[in-house]
C-alpha cells in the first residue's frame, strides 16, 4: 500500500518571531510539534526540517486518507490561537503532499512535497495542495530559492542602486519631484529588473531588508548632496513587510534623526495592498510617520475593494491614481469617468492626487483638464540614476558634485548606472 509525504510550513512564522521575540518562536514551534506528534499514529514520522519547517511520512496511507489527516492537522493548527504575553497570534500551515508510488526515489519525493507546499504558500496559506505533474516546476522552485540567496547576498554586498524618475505638477508651480526606483546588480554587473527580483523579496520577507537599504542610501550616503537641491521631494516605496516590522519605525526615526536630510522632503508610498494586510498596525505607523515630519502617499489607488475606505481611516497627503485607469483614458470613458471620481474624493479631504502611466500629451491634457494635481510616466520623463540628478542639481547650484559616487560599472560589486530603470 503507497505511503504519503507531506511538508508543513508555518504561514507567516517570521512576523511572530520578530513581534514578540524568539522565546515566543521557539515556543510556538514546540506546540507545532507536540500538535503534530499527537494527530498522527506511532507508526507514522514526524520530523522537524529546520526552521518552521516539518515533514511527515503517513506508511501505508493512500493519498485520500492522507487528505483527511492533513485536514484535520491543518484545523488544529488554526485552533491554537497562539498567546504570547498579552498578545494573540492567528496561526495557520502551508501544506503539501505527495503520494509516494513504486520507483520513487527520496530526492524526488522530498522535492514534490517541497514543490506542492510552496504551491499552498504561494496561493496564500492555510492551504492543502496535493502534487501533480505540472503544478508547479521544480526548476522555477529552485529559481526563486537562489533569487531569495542572492537578495541577501545584493544587500550585504551592497549591489542595489537607486533611480529617480520624474513627478511633474500638472499646474505652472514646478518644485523638483522624483518617486525613487530600485535595481538590483547581478554579480557580471548586468541590471536585474524588479520583476526577478522583488517578488521573490515578498515571498521570502526580504522586503524590509531592501527598504532599509534604500533609506540607508537616502539619508547617509546621499543626504549630504540631495539637501542642496531647493524645495526636493523625495518618494520612496515603503513594502508590507516593513510595516509589519516592529523594528523598522524606531530604525527609521534614528535613521531620520541622525540625516542632515530633512523629514519635510520625504514621502513615504504605500499600497493598497500593504495597508490590507496591516490594518492593524499601519494606522499607528502613518502617524508616527507624519508627526516626524514625513508625508504619506497611497500608492496603486483604485484597483482595491474598499479603496476608498482607507480614505476615512488613514490620513494620506497624496492619492496616487493606478496606472491601470490612466494609460487608456483618452479612449475609455469609463476609465475617464473613474478617474474623475477618485481625484474629486481627496481634494474634499486635502489630500493631492498623482496620475501614473501618463505616456504622452494628450493623456496629460486630459488629467490636467480632470484637476489632477501631479502626473508622472514615461511622457514626462524617463527615470535616470540619482547620481545624474545630483551632478545636474550641482551644476546648476555651482556646487562640486562629489564624483567619486559613480563608481566604475565593470566591477561586480559596484552598481551598473548607466542603465535605465522602470517603474
Amino acid at each position: 500500500m503507497e505511503s504519503t509525504v507531506c511538508f508543513i510550513n508555518i504561514d507567516r512564522f517570521k512576523v511572530i518571531n520578530d513581534t514578540a521575540g524568539h522565546n515566543a518562536g521557539d515556543l510556538l514551534l514546540k506546540t507545532v510539534s507536540q500538535l503534530l506528534t499527537k494527530s498522527v499514529r506511532g507508526s507514522d514520522l514526524v520530523v522537524r526540517l529546520g526552521g518552521d519547517e516539518f515533514a511527515i511520512v503517513l506508511f501505508g496511507c493512500d493519498e485520500g486518507r492522507a487528505e483527511g489527516t492533513l485536514a484535520k492537522i491543518s484545523e488544529g493548527i488554526e485552533a491554537l490561537l497562539f498567546r504570547w504575553e498579552d498578545r494573540q497570534f492567528r496561526i495557520t500551515a502551508s501544506i503539501g503532499m505527495v503520494a509516494v508510488t513504486p520507483g520513487s526515489t527520496v530526492p524526488v519525493v522530498m522535492q514534490q512535497a517541497d514543490v506542492a507546499c510552496y504551491a499552498a504558500r504561494h496561493a496564500g496559506g492555510n492551504l492543502i495542495s496535493i502534487y501533480r505533474p505540472g503544478l508547479r516546476d521544480g526548476h522555477e522552485r529552485r529559481l526563486e530559492l537562489q533569487a531569495s540567496a542572492d537578495i541577501r547576498d545584493a544587500i550585504s554586498e551592497d549591489r542595489f542602486t537607486l533611480f529617480a524618475q520624474k513627478i511633474m505638477a500638472t499646474g505652472e508651480m514646478q518644485i523638483p519631484r522624483f518617486e525613487l526606483l530600485l535595481r538590483m546588480i547581478g554579480r557580471d554587473g548586468g541590471i536585474v529588473l524588479p520583476a526577478h527580483f522583488i517578488p521573490a523579496a515578498e515571498r521570502f520577507e526580504l522586503m524590509a531588508d531592501v527598504d532599509r537599504w534604500v533609506l540607508k542610501r537616502v539619508l547617509q550616503y546621499h543626504a549630504e548632496q540631495l539637501r542642496t537641491i531647493p524645495d526636493l521631494q523625495l518618494c520612496i516605496n515603503l513594502s508590507g513587510n516593513s510595516l509589519n516590522d516592529p523594528k523598522f519605525l524606531p530604525f527609521f526615526l534614528d535613521a531620520l534623526k541622525h540625516s542632515v536630510l530633512p523629514p519635510t522632503a520625504l514621502t513615504l508610498e504605500i499600497t493598497e495592498t500593504s495597508l490590507i494586510n496591516n490594518v492593524s498596525t499601519a494606522g499607528a505607523i502613518i502617524e508616527q510617520l507624519r508627526s516626524a515630519g514625513c508625508k504619506i502617499a497611497l500608492d496603486d489607488f483604485g484597483i482595491g475593494l474598499s479603496s476608498f475606505s482607507y480614505l476615512r481611516n488613514f490620513k494620506v497627503d497624496f492619492i496616487k491614481i493606478d496606472g491601470s485607469f490612466v494609460r487608456d483614458i483618452t479612449h475609455s470613458a469609463v476609465d475617464f469617468a473613474i478617474i474623475k471620481a477618485i481625484n474629486n474624493i481627496p481634494h474634499e479631504i486635502h489630500s493631492q492626487t498623482v496620475a501614473e502611466f501618463v505616456e504622452d500629451d494628450s493623456i496629460m491634457e486630459m488629467v490636467r483638464g480632470l484637476g489632477v494635481d501631479f502626473a508622472q510616466g514615461y511622457g514626462l520623463g524617463r527615470p535616470e540614476p540619482i547620481e545624474e540628478i545630483l551632478v545636474r542639481a550641482a551644476g546648476d547650484s555651482g556646487l562640486c558634485p562629489h564624483r567619486h559616487v559613480l563608481k566604475d560599472a565593470a566591477s561586480p560589486q559596484t552598481p551598473n548606472l548607466s542603465a535605465e530603470l522602470i517603474s
